[in-house]
């Protein structure tokens, strides 16, 4: 649609700034999509803490004004804006379920501000702090890895990387678990760096839904934008923090030649990775932006380019994607 919505650009400090689109610019006719972006916001009622594998602090008690701030961004955008997702650890623990509840309540009320403004979410690891089924209630989740359409020939797809994990929140006799056990048996620490307590993957019902999804969009000439809390492209972050089955997962998605764009939290000073047409872009959290600074992003798609207004230290980027003709050429090959 053409709407006149701006290009972006970013200024000196790192904001976004507006700027004229050149001539002939795939921005001239305005994005087809846009849409808000945030990653660990993981709030706790306690004081600041220091992250031991970045050296940063980490501002427990700051988050929710700092979300509040990028919810009013988002709502002067409301007209253009088309959602807003939220990659994970909205929280980030507590001795009690209903101390986490609380926690996620705080949170989900300034989620609640952006009113008309679908808010799409993803779990996280530190989410499951909390119960399962009251996370997927009070944020309006239909399911812990769902799809949505966001645009006529777009779908979200989103993963839930915590079903095979050390804390799944599924009873033991469930195959949740009985999968997560049988796959860290088989995946030694001392061979594969990402069988880490706080990571996870997906169970293989899980990935045959993904793969059914892809199958289907790519039967329907659709693109995809998946999203996940724990990375899985390699090179898109620390391989501390990638997905337990990261590999089968990346596989699925580039071999699918019909996913432009997959996006991630988790690690929290973010990452960027590419593999063929494919950009893996790991979002910096919240939790640890510096003070007086945030992170967040909105994110505009064209035809043929995802453009990020990243705020803070979050890094604007525009990431190229093939042209329709292109991408179906690329699909073909693939099948």
């Amino acid at each position: 649609r053409s709407d006149g919505r701006r290009a972006w650009a970013c200024s000196s400090d790192g904001r976004p700034t507006a700027v004229r689109p050149a001539r002939g610019d795939s921005s001239d006719a305005g994005p087809l999509f846009s849409f808000g972006l945030v990653a660990d916001v993981q709030y706790a009622d306690r004081e600041n803490g220091m992250s031991k594998s970045t050296g940063n602090v980490k501002q427990y008690r700051a988050t929710p004004g700092l979300l509040g701030e990028a919810v009013g961004k988002w709502l002067q955008r409301a007209d253009t804006l088309d959602f807003v997702l939220n990659l994970g650890d909205t929280i980030d623990g507590n001795e009690t379920d209903e101390g986490a509840l609380h926690d996620l309540e705080v949170v989900a009320e300034v989620f609640d501000r952006l009113g008309n403004i679908k808010a799409h979410h993803v779990l996280g690891n530190h989410c499951l702090a909390a119960p399962r089924d009251m996370l997927l209630q009070r944020l309006g989740m239909p399911h812990a890895y769902y799809t949505a359409d966001i645009a006529p020939g777009w779908r979200l797809v989103t993963l839930d990387t915590t079903e095979m994990s050390n804390n799944s929140r599924y009873p033991q006799c469930s195959y949740q678990h009985v999968e997560s056990i049988e796959f860290a048996q088989t995946h030694p620490p001392n061979l594969y760096p990402y069988m880490t307590s706080y990571n996870g993957g997906i169970s293989s019902v899980q990935m045959r839904w993904l793969r059914s999804q892809l199958q289907s969009a790519r039967a329907n000439s659709e693109r995809v934008v998946i999203a996940c809390h724990h990375p899985v492209g390699q090179g898109s972050c620390r391989p501390t923090h990638m997905a337990w089955n990261c590999v089968d997962i990346q596989e699925a998605i580039v071999s699918s030649g019909v996913v432009p764009l997959v996006l991630s939290g988790h690690d929290h000073p973010g990452g960027y990775a590419r593999n063929q047409d494919t950009h893996f872009v790991t979002l910096h959290g919240m939790l640890e932006a510096p003070s007086g600074s945030t992170a967040f992003a909105v994110v505009n798609v064209f035809p043929d380019a995802i453009e990020f207004e990243g705020y803070g230290v979050v890094p604007c980027r525009k990431l190229g994607i093939p042209k329709v003709a292109d991408w179906s050429a690329s699909a073909a090959r693939v099948q």
